[in-house]
């Protein structure tokens, strides 16, 4: 059986950026929301809100952001599945990022309400940034 999770809304809506491997992080990556800083040998990929993005980065926008509400011990099994498997069902497409505590699940706005209803379906909860507070803390 899945665990039961809370994935709390992140405000505002968020890019994924494409630059160059060997670019320099930009000051406008760094900045209030989440933001997550990935490189490779091909590439530096930067998530960030959207309206911190230049207009002339190759970027992707239009996808918010729902923090699993963690932390969660490396050694847990099953978490990102949790969420990934009913959405991948939906055919709901996703990006998601680890850090440290948790991992942030990022869908297109346009499925959003979608993405939500599976969710809540799989026995999950999704609160807003301010129920959040109010709730856990």
């Amino acid at each position: 059986m899945s665990p039961s999770l809370i994935l709390c809304l992140l405000p505002g809506g968020y890019a994924v950026s494409r630059l160059d491997a060997g670019a320099p992080i930009p000051p406008w990556a760094d900045g209030e929301g989440f933001v997550s800083i990935s490189r490779t040998t091909t590439e530096l990929s930067i998530l960030a809100l959207a309206e911190r993005v230049p207009p002339s980065v190759r970027s992707e926008v239009g996808w918010r952001a729902l923090e699993l509400v963690g932390p969660f011990p490396f050694d847990a099994v099953g978490v990102t599945a949790a969420v990934t498997q009913p959405l991948a069902a939906a055919g709901i497409s996703i990006l998601l990022v680890s850090t440290f505590d948790t991992d942030v699940l990022l869908v297109k706005e346009s499925h959003l309400g979608r993405a939500t209803h599976e969710l809540v379906a799989a026995g999950h909860r999704v609160l807003t940034e301010r129920a959040r507070k109010a709730d856990v803390g």
